[in-house]
């Protein structure tokens, strides 16, 4: 059974980015436990959803052509409620990437889940709150209604980019999402090819101080030195580690990452290539 609310004045805009989602959302169930929703972000078979949506090491994934599939844990993490399950599937679409960084309260948003035993249910709202980069964990509040089985669903913004999976409901018509930026670094940490340059380094007032340079590596071709001190990463202003995480995501494997140095000082810069963790 198949559900879908839409916003009146949203009209056919809304009913086209619904059906193009439903192609990217999943069933997930943990070996008759429990289940939810996730989402395909790899070609290779990767869906993710939330960590308390798998408590074991596999799951059956329903795709969106109602084959079932079994699936494998391949990473978690509990205190950001994610994890990301491999199923043997290799022409599985992803959904395209969107950039929580750059939410507004207001904006469009939809949900995608199979709550309460329905399937493809498809919700529309607003951004209510951002999230908070100061708190422990960094959600996205919106007017979404979401109950069981919306847990580890999509949610995209206007032009149909994920930019959250939903992960709990703070009260009627209140929906928390996890930022897309978050479930990005996850990822990059714990499953895809990790992004690098080769350096070691530490949070100081001032952004992140190098404490080491691996031999051969982009950052010692660039001749960075421990004590060098980075205080912008692609021209945004350093504040912690997630900066440079988050500068190495958006540059992608191959790609160029853009750094404001100060060395005893004096500023410099460089662009440094962006190669996979061996």
């Amino acid at each position: 059974m198949s559900t879908m609310t839409a916003l009146p004045f949203v009209g056919d805009v809304a009913t086209d980015l619904a059906h193009d989602a439903l192609r990217h959302v999943v069933q997930v169930v943990d070996g008759g436990r429990g289940g939810g929703s996730g989402v395909v972000v790899g070609r290779r078979g990767l869906i993710v959803t939330n960590a308390h949506v798998v408590r074991g090491r596999s799951a059956e994934v329903t795709l969106h052509d109602g084959a079932a599939q079994g699936g494998r844990v391949v990473a978690r993490d509990d205190s950001l409620d994610l994890a990301a399950i491999r199923v043997e599937r290799d022409d599985l679409e992803p959904a395209a990437w969107g950039d929580s960084r750059t939410l507004r309260p207001g904006q469009l948003v939809l949900a995608v889940g199979h709550p309460l035993g329905l399937t493809d249910v498809v919700t529309l709202g607003i951004i209510n709150r951002l999230p908070d980069p100061t708190a422990q964990r960094e959600l996205i509040a919106s007017n979404i209604t979401l109950d069981r089985g919306n847990s580890g669903g999509p949610l995209m913004d206007a032009a149909g980019r994920l930019v959250g999976i939903n992960a709990m409901v703070a009260g009627p018509g209140l929906g928390l999402s996890i930022p897309s930026q978050t479930v990005r670094r996850f990822l990059a940490q714990q499953v895809d090819p990790r992004p690098h340059i080769g350096v070691t380094v530490q949070p100081v007032d001032t952004g992140l101080i190098v404490t080491g340079v691996q031999p051969e590596s982009p950052a010692e071709a660039a001749g960075l030195m421990p004590g060098d001190i980075f205080s912008e990463v692609n021209t945004k202003p350093v504040v912690g580690y997630a900066s440079l995480l988050d500068g190495l995501i958006d540059a992608g494997i191959g790609g160029r990452l853009a750094l404001d140095i100060k060395r005893a000082g004096k500023p410099l810069s460089r662009v440094i290539h962006v190669v996979a963790r061996a």
